[in-house]
């Protein structure tokens, strides 16, 4: 994991949009990248719908990057090492406040149950709410922790990200911390046994929504 997020990490947005998309046909996803960068793909082998990843693809331009592009990571390796099935989307604008997760393609709808998000700092929040939002209802959350809570996660209130308008859209959505603190700074930090655990947390949490949303 260490490898892929540093790697990714060098890329401009641009870059690691065209990188991403190769590795997830590579890896069986069937991408599709929009002229402004964003990438959404979809593993799903039939009519059941499939929970959905999103990161963002592009950098504050004060801090180091490592809390966009783990989550990045994450989605790359899990598409790459494992057949699960699943939807990824990797967003562009987010960090201007003008996400391309607000214009989710109609397909989207369709074809997946839910959305998990990984672009939390720390170590242990999955976001349920923000502001005066749920972003998921009683029993997706519920899943969420009894999935979760071996990791040290727990439910709590965030700040404005994918998430938002991810709920909006599809209904059920968290955001899972991935490891990062500090930033947007020139100081940002990684604590990178937790990255190491992401695979399987992200994995765990994936079975959790199959549990929930199963058509």
């Amino acid at each position: 994991m260490r490898d892929t997020v540093t790697d990714l990490l060098d890329m401009a947005t641009s870059d690691c949009s065209l990188c991403m998309e190769q590795a997830l046909s590579i890896a069986g996803l069937f991408p599709l990248r929009c002229r402004d960068g964003t990438v959404y793909a979809l593993r799903q082998r039939s009519a059941r719908r499939v929970p959905l990843l999103s990161a963002h693809l592009d950098t504050h331009p004060s801090g180091v990057g490592y809390d966009d592009r783990i989550g990045v990571a994450v989605i790359a390796y899990l598409a790459r090492h494992t057949d699960l099935e699943f939807g990824a989307l990797l967003s562009v604008g987010e960090e201007t406040g003008k996400s391309s997760a607000r214009h989710v393609w109609s397909d989207v709808g369709t074809s997946v149950s839910c959305a998990i998000v990984l672009d939390r700092r720390g170590t242990s929040d999955i976001v349920t709410r923000v502001g005066h939002l749920d972003t998921c209802d009683e029993e997706f959350a519920a899943a969420m922790v009894d999935s979760l809570a071996q990791y040290g996660y727990a439910p709590t209130e965030g700040k404005h990200s994918d998430v938002v308008p991810l709920s909006l859209r599809i209904g059920n959505a968290v955001n899972l911390s991935v490891g990062f603190s500090r930033e947007h700074t020139p100081h940002e930090r990684v604590d990178w046994e937790h990255v190491e655990r992401l695979p399987d947390i992200v994995t765990a949490a994936i079975e959790a929504a199959y549990g929930v949303t199963d058509d």
